[in-house]
């Protein structure tokens, strides 16, 4: 499939990622995700868009991830030029989803974003043709994939026909991996809170308390370990072949900072996601102090069978001055078939700050509040040293330097 400049149809043939090509559905994407003409249509025809690339796929990816992330950040360039990169990658791969593409970008709402095309003031004959040569186009491209879908449903008759085990029918319900959430390993302590808080004496004990962390909307700064226990649920295994950051991101948190040192070390194999690039493939370390690898995923994939457990160790970080929220995509290979699952911090979405100070200035000057734990605490005040606990105390963040 082809994405023609001017003419702006698909035809079978040509490879998708022409420059050409690729910038025109980017700035149609850029356009309707931002709504450049006012009102609501932009929002609903880009959900239109995402619930036709959700639709099943054999492989390679499909582009629905890249999409939500640009509902996410409307108007980015970046995301959408990635989003047009892969839908027309997935047109020329796949006839009927180039036809369903097609149909979409023929809707009356989404010939406005793009205004007329080229040649489009030529003679009526010149239309009449035009329109001829596009409508055997799209009748042969109805007819190929009609004919996949009643082969398809020939296939799928015969299948559930045939006996079988049901308990066998039943693991094969629901999606194709469970998933586990749980916080990974951490060096201690090193979040914000969007709000200041002012505490003194015994009121800083409970600062080492998860609860009043949750309960305060503490974040991780910098760096966020996450660890996904995954257990194949299909009898005729599955291939974990993708996981990919999906993101929403503003300026960083400024409220308070909590600085606790501790002494643990990462020692497992990390997939690394840098969030200010969330669709580079994800980077991989082996081991404490091992050297940075390029795409996991192209080196590896992960077979499950029924029943059996991998464990990923997360990394995402945020060097530069934004709070991210994020949930990851998992793409499994069940039976020849990609599914995506949508993982989040069990049933919120995984959040993630850079400190919010510039380089120049001293990292926590831009803070309402700072308070030090632990080693730091004891650098500051020799005399919490022989103290019992987990002493902390308040810092002025504007001259406080680490």
């Amino acid at each position: 499939m082809r994405w023609i400049p001017g003419a702006r149809l698909f035809r079978v043939g040509g490879r998708p990622q022409e420059p050409a090509e690729s910038s025109e559905l980017t700035l149609l994407l850029v356009k309707i995700s931002s709504n450049a003409d006012g009102g609501n249509n932009g929002s609903r025809l880009l959900d239109e868009l995402i619930s036709t690339a959700h639709r099943p796929r054999t492989a390679g990816p499909s582009g629905n991830m890249e999409l939500r992330m640009l509902r996410e950040s409307p108007g980015n360039q970046r995301i959408a030029r990635a989003a047009a990169d892969v839908v027309l990658e997935r047109a020329y791969a796949d006839p009927a989803f180039g036809a369903a593409l097609d149909t979409w970008r023929r809707k009356e709402q989404v010939r406005e974003y793009l205004g007329p095309p080229a040649g489009e003031a030529g003679s009526k004959q010149d239309k009449k043709n035009r329109t001829e040569r596009s409508t055997g186009r799209r009748f042969l491209i109805w007819a190929s994939a009609a004919i996949s879908t009643a082969a398809t449903a020939l296939v799928v008759t015969f299948t559930v026909g045939i006996p079988g085990d049901v308990n066998n029918l039943r693991s094969n319900l629901g999606q194709p991996v469970m998933v586990k959430v749980l916080p990974g390993p951490s060096a201690g302590l090193f979040e914000a809170l969007p709000e200041p808080v002012v505490l003194a004496g015994k009121q800083m004990a409970g600062l080492t308390s998860s609860q009043w962390l949750a309960g305060h909307g503490a974040v991780a700064v910098r760096d966020l370990y996450v660890e996904l226990i995954v257990t194949g649920r299909r009898s005729s295994g599955v291939q974990i072949v993708n996981i990919q950051p999906m993101t929403s991101c503003h300026s960083a948190l400024a409220g308070t900072i909590l600085d606790f040192p501790g002494q643990g070390a990462v020692t497992n194999t990390q997939l690394v996601y840098n969030l200010v690039n969330p669709l580079a493939p994800p980077s991989y370390v082996v081991g404490l102090g091992g050297a940075a690898e390029k795409n996991y995923f192209q080196h590896y994939t992960v077979s499950l069978k029924k029943g059996e457990q991998f464990t990923f160790l997360i990394h995402a970080y945020m060097y530069t001055a934004e709070y991210c929220q994020f949930s990851l995509n998992m793409a499994v290979n069940d039976g020849g078939r990609i599914v995506d699952q949508k993982i989040n911090n069990n049933g919120a979405p995984f959040a993630i700050t850079g400190t919010c100070a510039a380089a120049s200035r001293l990292p926590f000057s831009c803070y309402h509040d700072a308070y030090l734990g632990g080693p730091e605490a004891a650098y500051v005040d020799p005399s919490l040293a022989d103290q019992p606990g987990m002493p902390w105390i308040k810092v002025n963040p504007e001259t406080y330097s680490p």
